[in-house]
């Protein structure tokens, strides 16, 4: 499966995320987020793997909350987001995900 990792704030920086691929034999620990909801026509962009890439405000918005925003001893945080680690236009992959 694909897992997001979520970099912690630096000020007022936008959403920066990097993309992993993972096996589940491997129990990897992640929280998961399901976002493929609200308007899909007003996006905002945040970054993965340094590339801008739309999504709703509101999953922007849910990851701005999630971020860590600790000063000393920042951490990343290991998300599975159905709207980011799916690939929807994928029918079966889409599919697949949710059995």
């Amino acid at each position: 499966i694909r897992l997001v990792i979520l970099e912690p704030v630096r000020g007022e920086d936008p959403v920066r995320c990097r993309l992993i691929h993972v096996s589940l034999d491997d129990n990897p620990q992640y929280e998961s987020l399901s976002y493929a909801w609200g308007d899909s026509s007003v996006t905002t962009p945040i970054y993965i793997d340094g590339k801008a890439i739309p999504v709703t405000e509101n999953l922007e918005s849910a990851l701005v909350n999630l971020r860590d925003e600790s000063l000393e001893n920042p951490k990343d945080r290991v998300l599975w987001v159905d709207a980011i680690c799916i690939n929807q236009m994928h029918i079966p992959e889409r599919n697949d995900q949710f059995q």
